[in-house]
């Protein structure tokens, strides 16, 4: 990857010997300071021909990095580059340097040949004007563990034990992608990611919780959690943040749910990352007590949009005209026809009169069915040229179940 200049400053990958200030530039942007041992962790999983520095002299005042995914889609996968550390020191804001990094890793992504690029943004308003749109949000919740019964009639088990770190790592994966494989939105989770993930755990980035607490139950789930003690006039009042719950059938996520609700000394929950079609409120017998908030969670932006389209299954038959409006990956600009047959899909170009005229950002909220087109046009995000057609489209690109991205990147 060349090195490419604009405005006095140098955009290149860094060296193996420049990771630490590279590492430690990023943190800066956002009031962190980690340990050695923790950008070594981090070091594990950074592919340092993907990153990317902006230099100013020998001072590294702008970040940015591409880790290689494959996200689960309807009726596949397909690769993905996942953006991640991205900053600017606030020395230099205002010089175009977020705008190059973005143009530049989109360009990379495209010569990789990945047909997609994701990303969770600290701020939500910056990515849409890169074409990366909301495309799997996530809820978080609390609920008081005074009202953790359940409706009557849930079946579970008991029977989950306590595992060490080695043993989760020879026995989580396989069910995670048990789960991915249902469920579109869920990235790969590679060893090296697991491993950095479960082995570092620094009591000075607990806030406070205890280590992580890994539990089992035989090959069908897994939880992650942390509890944080609290006692008042004598009363147990304690904090349990459920981190990563993982089942593959109901009667597992039931099972899960009741070991988490009946850990003693907790007078709360806080349950993070859930998919927005979670079955939980459904098991409980007063679900109104479950009080959840939804957050933006992963970002999509379609690449190569023929690839993208083409590359993930529909559940009904049916074409519609997309005219898309992309300023950045100009190669995905103009009409395309989606046409869906009992032989898979296929997207090309085409002079035909548009359905539906859209951004890529609108887009890609709308690839893995989240933010469909009709409420886009109603909210005047989009515009719909022929009558019924941006209905059509809902119809083609509705996703079921909801797509979830559990870890973020």
């Amino acid at each position: 990857m060349t090195a490419v200049e604009f405005d006095g400053l140098t955009m290149r990958p860094i060296t193996a010997e420049e990771f630490i200030a590279w590492g430690r530039a990023t943190e800066t942007t956002f009031f962190e300071e980690p340990s050695d041992e923790a950008l070594e962790r981090w070091r594990e999983i950074t592919e340092l021909d993907r990153t990317l520095a902006v230099f100013d002299g020998d001072d590294i005042v702008g970040t940015a990095g591409t880790l290689s995914y494959r996200l689960t889609v309807p009726g596949g996968e397909l690769r993905m580059g996942g953006l991640t550390a991205v900053g600017v020191l606030p020395t230099h804001r205002r010089r175009g340097i977020l705008r190059a990094m973005m143009a530049r890793q989109l360009a990379d992504v495209a010569k990789a040949g990945e047909p997609l690029a994701g990303l969770f943004a600290a701020e939500a308003p910056i990515y849409g004007r890169y074409g990366y749109g909301m495309a799997a949000p996530v809820v978080y919740s609390k609920l008081a563990a005074t009202h953790t019964r359940f409706r009557d009639g849930v079946a579970f088990e008991r029977g989950l034990r306590f595992v060490d770190i080695e043993e989760a790592l020879a026995t989580f994966p396989a069910i995670h992608d048990a789960v991915r494989d249902t469920r579109p939105g869920m990235p790969t989770r590679s060893p090296q990611e697991w491993r950095a993930w479960l082995a570092h755990d620094p009591e000075g980035e607990r806030d406070g919780y205890s280590r992580r607490q890994l539990a089992r139950l035989g090959e069908r789930g897994y939880v992650i959690y942390r509890g944080k003690g609290n006692f008042e006039q004598g009363l147990p009042g304690g904090t349990l943040m459920v981190i990563e719950h993982m089942a593959v059938d109901a009667v597992a996520a039931a099972s899960l749910w009741r070991f988490l609700f009946d850990v003693d000394l907790v007078g709360e929950l806080e349950i993070n990352a859930r998919p927005t079609d979670d079955e939980l409120p459904l098991l409980l017998a007063d679900p109104r007590r479950l009080r959840s908030w939804t957050f933006d969670g992963l970002w999509l932006r379609l690449v190569h949009l023929d690839t993208a389209l083409a590359g993930r299954a529909y559940e009904r038959e049916g074409e519609v005209v997309l005219d898309v409006i992309d300023d950045l990956c100009p190669w995905n600009a103009g009409s395309w026809r989606l046409e869906v047959g009992p032989d898979g899909a296929s997207c090309s170009a085409t002079g035909t009169a548009a359905d539906v005229r859209v951004t890529t950002a609108g887009l890609a909220a709308a690839f893995l069915g989240t933010v469909p087109l009709s409420r886009q046009v109603r909210a005047g995000a989009a515009e719909e040229c022929t009558p019924g057609g941006a209905r059509r489209a809902d119809l083609l690109f509705a996703t079921d179940p909801a797509p979830w991205c559990p870890q973020e990147f």
